[in-house]
């Protein structure tokens, strides 16, 4: 309901022009001077005033320049009552920015068609604006898109991103849609989300619809080239179709299909029509270029860790066991940092850059690797030089920095007595300490030359109170209590990539 403040002196008049505007279903306040009407405007704005010129504190003109001078008031329509025929008066009260004049004594129809006529402006003027602040929003969301590496980005997210860009970022927000939904087409129909706000919270459902179904529900609504509106409650089938619940009240509904992407919005505060059509497109078309982006992101990162893999694979291909030692400390590196609360990122990436811990080893001669006996000194300097030959190896590319970084690091003690650089407690980089902890566990547990496989209490034992090889003192206290926590988990993880799970 539309509020007009009625700012007059004249209580009759006030009272009057009240009666009429509520008879029409306006909401009408009545102000008695000019401060009080300022005050009233700035704790809550209305639609549209009516203003008298003469006020017992100050002139109308001073009122409406006042509005007109401030960005927040300034397009609030502002309709001039006077008695008075100066033409003076109305280039002055024109040149300030009123918008319309009403002689006294006014008439009814005329005041109630004038307010009809501004209020309709005044509503395409807000749905402009509302497009500027939606397009501004877009602009967000492409800025957040281009922070982050686009495979870290959970599509569903981008959904909600969009959906709550369209509703506004706060439930009930004035001058937005109610409802909206969003689907794309796969090989079994439309894969969809819906968004809005029921019960005092946001509330969101996924599900499929098969293609014909929706194409069906959306055609008597078709307005041509992908595009469907309708100002009346959409029918029930298209309303179950996209999850709309029963209470919500969702006249004013647009769509728009473009090539295997469909949007509907529902719910709009105004009869909708070709201006909402452009918004909804440009929305879509930055859904539809962040999936492409993604896909193609999420490909080109598999093809790069398959390159990883292949990588850390020829570093150990004497070793029959290295395909599943290199899972294996990949998939524990992800448990624990998960553990520990790192981003998603972080986890997705070491669960990745774990494998590449020993690549340096396709430098050292396999004599020394297989060789069943302890190291003598000279071939133990050899063997200790595998750290920093993978770190060269791996290079200075941001893609294989942490990769590179395990690759140096994960031999370093946190007690300051690893190697190759003699690095202390955080001096140590996270991701080295997390591969050290883990690759000691998988190490007790696999058959190596110059050692038997142990089971896993055995080797928990181990990593808990030492024996000639390992301390814990060489081990971080949280990422191994991390890894303790969830043991189980890790010796699950064991049995499935080996092959032994029962």
């Amino acid at each position: 309901m539309h509020r007009i403040l009625i700012v007059d002196d004249n209580p009759l008049i006030t009272q009057t022009v009240g009666d009429w505007l509520r008879q029409a279903g306006y909401e009408p306040v009545g102000s008695h001077t000019g401060a009080d009407a300022l005050r009233h405007i700035r704790t809550d704005a209305p639609d549209l005033i009516l203003l008298d010129l003469n006020l017992p504190d100050m002139t109308g003109l001073s009122v409406c320049a006042s509005l007109k001078e401030n960005e927040e008031t300034a397009r609030i329509p502002i309709v001039i009552l006077t008695a008075s025929e100066s033409f003076d008066d109305r280039v002055s009260a024109l040149d300030i920015g009123a918008d319309d004049f009403l002689m006294k004594p006014v008439a009814r129809e005329e005041l109630l068609a004038r307010t009809r006529s501004l209020l309709r402006a005044k509503g395409l003027s807000d749905r402009l604006l509302l497009s500027f602040y939606q397009l501004d929003d877009l602009g967000s969301f492409a800025e957040h898109f281009t922070e982050n590496i686009a495979a870290d980005l959970n599509p569903m997210d981008a959904a909600v991103r969009i959906a709550l860009q369209i509703l506004g970022p706060k439930p009930g927000q004035s001058g937005r849609p109610a409802f909206a939904w969003s689907g794309t087409r796969g090989r079994s129909g439309f894969y969809g989300l819906n968004y809005y706000f029921l019960d005092g919270v946001w509330t969101s459902r996924d599900g499929r619809i098969t293609a014909s179904a929706l194409e069906s529900a959306l055609a008597p609504y078709d307005r041509g080239g992908g595009n469907y509106a309708t100002n009346e409650l959409p029918s029930r089938a298209l309303l179950d179709l996209v999850g709309a619940p029963a209470t919500l009240h969702l006249q004013n509904m647009v769509a728009v299909w473009m090539e295997h992407t469909v949007l509907v919005v529902a719910g709009y505060p105004w009869k909708v029509g070709s201006y909402e059509f452009p918004l909804l497109r440009a929305t879509l078309r930055h859904w539809m270029v962040f999936q492409r982006i993604w896909e193609e992101t999420r490909q080109t990162e598999q093809a790069f860790f398959y390159t990883m893999e292949a990588l850390a694979l020829a570093a150990e291909f004497h070793d029959p066991n290295t395909a599943s030692h290199i899972r294996r400390v990949n998939a524990y590196a992800g448990l624990v940092a998960q553990a520990l609360g790192k981003e998603a990122r972080f986890v997705r990436s070491i669960s990745k850059c774990g494998q590449m811990h020993d690549v340096g080893k396709i430098t050292i001669p396999v004599t020394i690797l297989r060789k069943p006996l302890p190291l003598d000194g000279p071939e133990r300097e050899i063997m200790c030089n595998h750290t920093v030959n993978g770190a060269a190896i791996l290079g200075n590319s941001p893609h294989l920095a942490m990769a590179a970084t395990i690759a140096r690091s994960h031999h370093e003690n946190y007690d300051g007595s690893g190697y190759p650089d003699s690095l202390y407690e955080d001096a140590i980089p996270m991701e080295a300490r997390i591969v050290k902890v883990v690759d000691i566990y998988d190490a007790l547990r696999t058959l190596r030359p110059y050692k038997r496989a142990y089971p896993h209490e055995e080797a928990l034992k181990v990593l808990r109170n030492g024996d000639g090889r390992v301390s814990p003192a060489h081990l971080d206290p949280a990422i191994l209590s991390a890894f303790l926590d969830h043991h189980k988990e890790a010796g699950r993880l064991f049995d499935e990539v080996t092959g032994t799970a029962p």
